[in-house]
């Protein structure tokens, strides 16, 4: 019974979860087993749904039988609610001030907002040039008859997104931008080094008639943003705009992830709200729909290598069981779709190993069906083996929720995250405090059995490089990529782990790292990237990444090589 509810948690909290896991509570005394687990479910639902006090009551009876993921539960609620109240308490009489300010920008040179659809690709990337001099470099502001339903468009390009997986081919780039808190000229250096020769190139290929609000069509690499668009610079607003356009205008290839600071609380207290009430008023429906925005965006995604051989290898496999299939074109199918559909294919098909008999050998449909599905079976296998997988996230992997929080020791996987986050204007959530809020630990604990500690900041925990190698050794997770600190040289590899950057020179003060697919297995890493510059003051150099998995001249097993460079 409190399995089978376990399971239903696992697929998503509800209230109909939280009805029946309360009448079953009833049944068993305080003291037992089973009123633990119950009692630690139901807080976990309640709090995935926002209720807060509920959740707390509940965590407190069951902390009451020194259960440590239940101390974990009760630590991590107090502080939330205490530190939320406080801020609150500290800030009423700004957030009032802010609540009646008027703009003080003449909205009367306010511009339309550039249309897209409908364009030929060649126009359309004259007009994203356009539109970047004028927001990032002149600017410029915009009507909000015209924004507001460019928001909404957004919004359902980002709720679309949802935390999956997204599979590469050996050789496709990753170019990585992290923390840029209102500062246009290191998003913009990071679109003309990164992206620029990608869309100009894509958008300048003769492809026949290519008008039409429907038509999308891939780059050749992938363009992370790992959040906190907003807040601490004075032009948030413009950066997280040219960020949605190039997101709308590419929606397969430019993937968003939400920080700490893309919430309502945050930007109240460090300046994006301030910002968009100067330009529109407070009583403007552009700051809700901007923070409906930022509730869209997903937590983490995962970004799985697999090398060339797998990939002719899953293709032969997925045109023969599927000869009714089309191929794949670059105009109209994303390679990372088509990837994906021939990794589905084959997960499926391996399934059906046990159920294909072959006991009769006359039967050849049924002699052809065993072979698939164990070639199947061997390409699962190999999937697993040989490829490579990067989480990202803004703050930390939720190595203490995963591992102490568990409920009848079945631990959360990362294919469940999806099902139990809460996709709200607050974060209050279990999983995304921590992947919003998590730091590694700069330094060793005084103990080796401490593992972790709360962090000092709101939410969140300061984690061990055991904790995040357990936690990647469950998850089968290779790399962590995230922001939200500062790293004064803009990337920074965490826990210090010694390995030698390889010095490359050049202008941009370029490092790069090289793993081999094994040193990954054994020795997960974890990289922090910050591409604010002269961030708070501070002398820092924002900086970003580009990643490849390809193979080295003088070796035959691919490797993931790392890049990095600064901005300014």
């Amino acid at each position: 019974m409190i399995q089978s509810l376990v399971q239903l948690f696992h697929n998503g909290p509800n209230n109909a979860l939280v009805e029946a896991a309360e009448q079953a509570l009833n049944s068993y005394l305080p003291s037992s087993p089973e009123a633990l687990e119950l009692s630690l479910l139901i807080g976990d639902s309640l709090r995935c749904q926002n209720n807060l006090e509920r959740a707390l009551s509940y965590y407190n009876r069951a902390a009451l039988q020194r259960h440590v993921g239940a101390e974990i539960r009760v630590e991590a609620l107090n502080r939330y609610i205490f530190l939320s109240q406080k801020v609150l308490d500290a800030y009423r009489k700004d957030f009032a001030v802010l609540e009646q300010m008027p703009p003080v920008v003449d909205n009367s040179q306010y511009k339309s907002f550039p249309q897209f659809d409908g364009l030929s690709l060649k126009d359309r990337f004259f007009l994203l040039e356009s539109f970047k001099v004028d927001i990032l470099t002149n600017n410029v502001y915009y009507t909000e008859s015209s924004l507001l339903p460019f928001l909404s468009k957004v919004k359902g390009v980002l709720a679309r997104d949802g935390n999956i997986k997204h599979y590469l081919a050996e050789g496709k780039r990753i170019c990585v931008l992290g923390d840029v808190h209102g500062s246009p000229m290191d998003v913009s250096t990071f679109y003309d080094l990164c992206m620029l020769k990608d869309v100009q190139l894509q958008c300048f290929q003769e492809v026949g008639d290519d008008r039409g609000s429907n038509f999308t069509m891939d780059l050749s690499s992938v363009y992370v943003f790992l959040g906190d668009y907003v807040d601490r610079g004075s032009h948030g607003l413009a950066c997280i705009l040219f960020i949605y356009a190039i997101k709308y205008l590419y929606p397969r290839n430019v993937l968003l992830l939400r920080g700490n600071h893309e919430c309502d609380t945050m930007n109240k207290i460090y300046g994006f709200t301030e910002e968009i009430y100067k330009q529109y008023g407070s009583h403007s429906p552009i700051y809700s729909a901007i923070q409906d925005t930022f509730a869209a965006i997903p937590y983490f995604f995962r970004l799985i290598y697999l090398p060339q051989s797998l990939c002719r290898a899953l293709e032969r496999f997925y045109n023969r069981v599927n000869p009714s299939a089309t191929s794949s074109t670059r105009w109209t199918n994303s390679e990372t779709m088509y990837l994906a559909s021939m990794v589905s294919s084959v997960i499926s098909w391996a399934g059906q190993t046990s159920a294909t008999d072959a006991t009769d050998a006359t039967d050849k449909t049924k002699l052809i069906g065993l072979a698939d599905s164990q070639e199947a079976y061997v390409l699962k296998y190999r999937l697993e083996e040989e490829s490579l997988t990067i989480f990202c996230c803004h703050g930390g992997p939720p190595c203490v929720y995963t591992e102490y929080c568990k409920q009848l020791d079945l631990y959360l996987g990362i294919d469940n995250y999806e099902n139990i986050l809460q996709r709200s204007v607050s974060i209050i959530d279990p999983l995304a405090g921590e992947l919003t809020w998590n730091d590694p630990a700069p330094h060793r604990f005084k103990s080796p059995s401490i593992l972790y500690e709360p962090s000092q900041r709101r939410l969140g925990y300061k984690y061990s490089y055991d904790l995040f190698k357990t936690w990647c050794k469950r998850t089968k997770v290779d790399l962590v990529l995230r922001g939200h600190e500062v790293a004064l040289d803009g990337v920074h590899q965490d826990f210090q782990y010694a390995f030698e950057p390889k010095q490359l020179g050049g202008p941009n003060q370029e490092l790069e790292y090289w793993f081999s697919v094994s040193t990954l297995r054994e020795t997960p890493r974890h990289f922090t990237i910050f591409s604010a510059s002269f961030y708070e003051h501070l002398t820092n150099h924002g900086a970003a990444a580009i990643l490849r998995f390809e193979v080295p001249i003088d070796d035959v097993a691919p490797a993931l090589v790392i890049r990095c460079f600064t901005l300014s």
